[in-house]
């Protein structure tokens, strides 16, 4: 390729430029020029690496948000939640236990678990009746009752409803029924099945079910490992009743008013990532009652998912920085539990509060601690009573509690 032809193609330099480089046909010049080509080659190639990287590496227009997308978000647009903190005494249950390791459930949280926010739910089925969840129409827990029953090969033979407080009325117009019922209740072959609108089953069998010789422990007798087996067995027996893809123990024990130990049996589905885990423990789990002799007795299934809207997610604080707000008084308690010292606390867990009284499902840190009593000195077993600080930073909450008011 000619010099001109070489010059113009890297870069369009001045005329006066490919003049120069043209000499170089001379021989009286050839050094010189060379030096001139050396200088004004290098310049042309570094033009056009400039505009090279200025075409490819131009920045492109800035991509606008997708409508919906929530991204990150702040306190300004993130609703402030009220704390519930009117409840009926009787949910107040004191705790007895032989030591804090009976306390320990299985619950997938610690305090070694870096969780930066946890979803806010919004009870769905909320009312203002005491002891009612919303009502709905009387199909869908047909519905629900149907279905439990046909899990458990049951046959259906009469269903009743409960109205409640806040029942719909009926439609002349169209002869349609408007939400009636919060409760049914049916009778079956094996048993009885009670469904509310809020997705909280029990069933009750009329004849315990024989549970296999190996897993069949008296509770008066069973220890924990024992405790935590037939709970393995139970779940993976009767998981399917709530679509349980990976079921997980989460037994516990406390002593019941005449000193007797009690197993509470209990699992939840382990799926999904440490906050999946955390909400089904709380939000979606069976509770197993065996008989005096080991054998199942009734099955309790708690829904509270299905029966939630997802509000938002949160920033949550630490447990060290919930302790503070605990010595502070802005924790939440059931019953007239005064808080003891709190280097008595013995236990620590992330739970939601659930049930038909909370308008609004939250994570909360709950704190068991051991209460100074002069029962707990004489009989051997220490009392705790159990504290709630939210876990939601205080700038998202409009009511935070305070006991010293």
């Amino acid at each position: 390729m000619k010099s001109d032809k070489f010059l113009s193609a890297i870069g369009n330099i001045d005329d006066d430029f490919i003049e120069e480089a043209a000499e170089l046909n001379s021989p009286q010049a050839k050094r010189p020029i060379r030096k001139l080509w050396v200088r004004y080659g290098s310049l042309a190639a570094c033009l056009l690496i400039a505009v090279f990287t200025c075409v490819h590496f131009w920045p492109a227009e800035e991509s606008k948000p997708i409508p919906g997308d929530n991204g990150q978000k702040t306190v300004l647009n993130l609703p402030k939640l009220t704390i519930d903190t009117n409840h009926p005494p009787k949910e107040n249950v004191t705790k007895k236990a032989a030591g804090e390791s009976l306390l320990d459930d299985g619950s997938p949280w610690s305090e070694t678990l870096d969780v930066k926010e946890m979803p806010v739910y919004k009870n769905t089925m909320f009312t203002a009746a005491e002891g009612e969840s919303a009502p709905i129409d009387e199909k869908e827990l047909k519905d629900q009752v149907e279905m439990i029953a046909a899990s458990l090969d049951a046959e259906v033979q009469d269903i009743s409803y409960d109205k409640g407080q806040e029942s719909g009325i009926d439609n002349a117009e169209d002869g349609t029924t408007a939400a009636t019922a919060y409760k049914a209740t049916a009778t079956t072959d094996i048993g009885e099945i009670s469904v509310t609108s809020d997705h909280h089953t029990v069933i009750n069998f009329f004849q315990s079910v024989e549970v296999p010789e190996e897993y069949r422990y008296p509770p008066a007798e069973m220890n924990k490992v024992e405790a935590e087996s037939v709970t393995e067995y139970l779940l993976e027996a009767y998981g399917s009743l709530l679509s349980f893809k990976n079921p997980k123990q989460s037994t516990s024990a406390v002593y019941d008013e005449t000193g007797n130990l009690k197993w509470i049996i209990k699992g939840y589905d382990d799926v999904g990532d440490s906050k999946d885990e955390i909400i089904n423990y709380s939000m979606k789990k069976m509770i197993f009652e065996t008989d005096e002799t080991g054998n199942l007795k009734s099955i309790t299934l708690n829904d509270s998912l299905s029966s939630s809207r997802k509000i938002d997610s949160y920033p949550i604080i630490s447990a060290s920085a919930a302790k503070k707000l605990l010595k502070k008084g802005n924790y939440i308690t059931f019953g007239d539990n005064p808080l003891p010292a709190i280097e008595q606390i013995e236990n620590v867990n992330l739970v939601y509060l659930t049930g038909r009284t909370f308008e609004t499902f939250l994570p909360y840190y709950s704190f068991d601690i051991r209460s100074q009593d002069t029962e707990s000195e004489t009989s051997g077993l220490a009392q705790y009573a159990t504290y709630y600080v939210p876990a939601v930073k205080g700038e998202y909450i409009s009511n935070m509690p305070n006991a010293a008011e």
